[in-house]
């Protein structure tokens, strides 16, 4: 295996931190939280810009339409994105005898790196996740559902861009120690190299299969269980897939009851992925994850969505960097619906407030219709 090319990082070869880098890990506790309370201030920036955009679309013009759904997300980590964590559906399935399609675009922009006493990473670049979504409704309560992707990890052409916005949210820009618009995806453990991407590609990822079945619902209320299968079907190596057949089991809910006066409705997701013993990190795998999930859509009119959602998902692995550890991602999107029975194009945002495992920068496209 090679080893690790000297870098603008704060390692060296034998593991050993320079000292400007330690005096920096030291000063690191006193200035966390500055950082975290200027990231949470950003959050009250970002919703207005929304509520902008969703406020331009609405000029549009207005007619009656489908209830607001979820957006369909998950961690967009280079590494954890390979490992079958299901994206929040809502408990509604598909009506039966239609077909639902959605095709997805998912942006992330990458920019950390961790260093223990037996690990070291590095997370650069940006990675491109463009996927068709298909789903069937076969009857009144079963629902079958097939997820085709694309994987293209490069060097970007945002750093710059994602830089200046930091800047002027007041977030924190200290972990670009690399050129910008740069490509390095990398992880040793115990002087073993894991992986080490340094060059652009693209390919197939790690197709998905799943299925639903409704076990409770009514107008205003639903509970679906929903299990998926990743198939190996992606380069491991290259970070496409991982090499395994990864199975997930969710509860998926739905309330549009509770809140109905308002327009809003609820959503939420819980339950675990067992991930299979694949060619990435093989022993350092966890036999289950669980995963919890949060969200709520405002109609604030007929044809445009505001979002909010919450996702939390457990470590993959046994680690003891926080770029493989739990994640928490926040999300605000905004969705605009082109007629009654149109398409549907939602937009959305993630920032990396809470976890070093999820991307520093991500961006959220979606386009949705149904026949």
């Amino acid at each position: 295996m090679t080893s690790l090319p000297r870098l603008a990082l704060p390692f060296q070869a034998n593991n050993a931190l320079d000292p400007t880098s330690m005096t920096a890990m030291q000063n690191t506790d006193h200035t966390a939280s500055k950082q975290s309370s200027s990231r949470i201030s950003a959050l009250g920036c970002i919703v207005r810009c929304l509520a902008l955009a969703a406020s331009m679309l609405a000029s549009l013009g207005a007619q009656a339409a489908e209830a607001p759904q979820p957006l369909y997300l998950r961690n967009s980590n280079p590494l954890l994105q390979t490992l079958g964590a299901p994206a929040m559906q809502g408990g509604e399935l598909t009506p039966a005898g239609s077909l639902e399609y959605r095709w997805v675009l998912n942006m992330a922009n990458h920019a950390d790196r961790g260093l223990s006493d037996h690990e070291e990473a590095v997370f650069d670049g940006e990675s491109y996740f463009l996927a068709l979504v298909l789903r069937y409704g076969l009857g009144p309560r079963l629902e079958l559902g097939v997820e085709l992707p694309l994987v293209a990890h490069t060097s970007g052409a945002f750093d710059t861009l994602i830089k200046d916005w930091h800047e002027l949210l007041g977030l924190s820009n200290d972990e670009r120690l690399l050129p910008d618009n740069s490509l390095r995806l990398f992880y040793r453990r115990n002087g073993v190299t894991e992986y080490d991407i340094d060059e652009s590609g693209a390919g197939l990822g790690d197709i998905r299969l799943a299925a639903a079945y409704r076990l409770a619902g009514s107008d205003g209320r639903a509970l679906a269980l929903r299990a998926q299968a990743e198939l190996p079907s992606g380069d491991a190596e290259r970070l496409h897939g991982n090499g395994a057949v990864d199975l997930s089991l969710v509860l998926d809910a739905t309330d549009r009851d509770s809140f109905a006066a308002s327009r809003v409705s609820l959503f939420g997701l819980l339950g675990v992925v067992a991930p299979g013993a694949g060619d990435l990190l093989k022993d350092q795998r966890r036999d289950w994850v669980p995963l919890i999930g949060a969200g709520l859509a405002w109609q604030s009119t007929e044809r445009v969505d505001l979002h909010a959602q919450l996702a939390y998902d457990g470590a993959y692995f046994d680690s003891q960097l926080d770029e493989l550890e739990s994640s928490t991602r926040l999300t605000f999107g905004a969705s605009y619906r082109f007629g009654q029975h149109g398409p549907k194009l939602s937009i959305a945002l993630t920032e990396n407030l809470f976890s070093d495992s999820t991307p520093d920068f991500g961006l959220y496209f979606s386009l949705t219709n149904r026949r």
